[in-house]
C-alpha cells in the first residue's frame, strides 16, 4: 500500500514537472522523498544552494491554502504511511500543480 501510494505520487509530482515545464526533481525513496526545484538533481548537502527556494516555498504556501500540509523546507523530505489514501494523492497532486502553475504567474 505504502509503495503503491509513494510510487504514484512521485510519479505524478514528475508528470506536473514537466507539463509545466519546471525544471525540477524528485529524489529518494517512494516512502520518503524530496522535491527539488533546480536543473541538477541534488547529490549532497552544497547542491540545495541551487535549489529555488522561493518557487518552492511559493508552492508549498499555495498547497497549504488548497489544504495540503507539504514540509516547509525543500531539504527535509515528504513522508508517505499506510493512513494516505488514493483520494490523498489525487488532492495533493492537485493541490501542487495548481499551486506550481500559480507561482510561475
Amino acid at each position: 500500500m505504502i509503495e503503491r501510494t509513494g510510487k504514484a505520487l512521485i510519479s505524478g509530482i514528475e508528470g506536473i514537472l514537466a507539463e509545466e515545464g519546471v525544471p525540477g526533481h524528485v529524489t529518494g525513496h517512494w516512502s520518503m522523498f524530496g522535491i527539488s526545484f533546480s536543473e541538477e538533481a541534488p547529490r549532497e548537502y552544497r547542491d540545495y544552494a541551487n535549489v529555488n527556494e522561493g518557487l518552492y516555498g511559493e508552492v508549498v504556501m499555495g498547497m497549504i491554502g488548497r489544504g495540503v500540509m507539504p514540509v516547509a523546507d525543500s531539504g527535509e523530505p515528504w513522508f508517505i504511511s499506510a493512513a494516505h489514501s488514493t483520494e490523498d494523492v489525487a488532492l495533493t497532486l492537485e493541490a501542487f500543480g495548481d499551486s506550481l502553475h500559480d507561482a510561475k504567474k
